[in-house]
């Protein structure tokens, strides 16, 4: 069993460098995660996806590939506190290619993955799990690739087959869109086996948090919420010491502001912390999505929208590149 309940940030493409990491730890987070990394491209040496890696979320391909990258990694001398591999990721590039969210169902493959990540893992308590000083290894999900395996509930056989230290289940499954209703009812059975169990997906207020913990989960995942409210975190760290209370807010137009305010200068002196004056492009991208998209009620629709303009571009360069639609 967990030794405390987990509030983690998701890793989110574009927002989650260090410094937005440090942010939300800074307001609660007890655990963050980085941009999903290609193990791929790291084997190759890809110096932009290198430059990234901290604290780490891969997206695993060949065993090959993996491990070529941990002897990389070894001889740079980087460290993380857990590896998490993805396996929910609804991209239809990935899904085409056996990855993402379409490996979820490849259990030996899956376990080869955990396997040679605790075999090189550095030795590291982990606060999840109290008993273990091994470099933990979890496994991110959906409830499937599409709406019959959810029914199916593909998600059980991976969390019971699979030799992960936890497990964190996007309550989605990879045809469902953002605005479509996560389906909670899921937790309770993706407990019964004492797994450790994280919830993930819409997770917005204290009412919420409350709900969930009934199930049984040993902590919850936020991504978009966290952008538009860090101190999300502290917030549900409030209302779990004390219950009884109602949460703490802004409750004048001002007073928001000023919260607001204070937000975007600390991040701001996060930001000059980890970026040197050659970086500077790197710092103002994600300075520029942060600011965008912080406090801002239409965060979802601008998403939404810049989802469609990297598919429509993608899609543009591909037939630029090959001439083909």
């Amino acid at each position: 069993m967990a030794s405390r309940f987990q509030l983690m940030a998701a890793p989110l493409e574009g927002y989650s460098d260090r410094a937005f990491r440090k942010l939300c730890h800074n307001h609660g987070a007890s655990k963050t995660f980085t941009e999903m990394a290609r193990v791929e491209a790291l084997s190759k040496n890809n110096k932009s996806t290198w430059s990234r890696v901290i604290t780490v979320q891969l997206l695993p391909t060949t065993t090959d590939h993996l491990k070529k990258f941990l002897d990389m990694w070894h001889a740079k001398g980087y460290q993380t506190s857990e590896w998490n591999l993805n396996l929910g990721c609804p991209s239809p590039n990935l899904v085409s290619k056996g990855l993402g969210v379409a490996m979820m169902k490849r259990i030996n493959k899956i376990n080869q993955h955990i396997d040679i990540l605790k075999e090189t893992g550095v030795l590291l308590r982990c606060n999840l799990i109290p008993d273990s000083y091994q470099l933990p290894v979890s496994i991110k999900i959906r409830l499937g690739m599409n709406e019959m395996e959810a029914s199916q509930r593909c998600y059980l056989n991976t969390i019971k087959n699979t030799n992960a230290d936890y497990y964190i289940v996007h309550a989605r499954n990879g045809k469902q869109k953002s605005s479509d209703k996560p389906d909670w009812s899921v937790y309770r059975d993706c407990v019964v086996d004492g797994k450790i169990v994280i919830a993930n997906g819409d997770i917005r207020t204290t009412a919420d948090l409350d709900f969930l913990r009934i199930s049984g989960i040993s902590g919850v995942m936020m991504g978009r919420v966290a952008v538009q409210n860090p101190t999300i975190f502290s917030q549900f760290v409030n209302h779990m010491e004390n219950p009884s209370q109602p949460a703490s807010h802004a409750k004048t137009t001002e007073e928001r502001q000023k919260v607001v305010e204070e937000v975007k200068r600390e991040y701001d002196r996060l930001l000059s912390t980890y970026y040197a004056s050659e970086e500077e492009a790197q710092r103002e991208k994600y300075r520029s999505n942060f600011m965008r998209h912080f406090a801002n009620p239409k965060y979802e629709d601008m998403m939404r929208m810049s989802r469609m303009y990297r598919r429509l571009t993608s899609k543009l360069n591909d037939i630029e590149c090959t001439g083909e639609p």
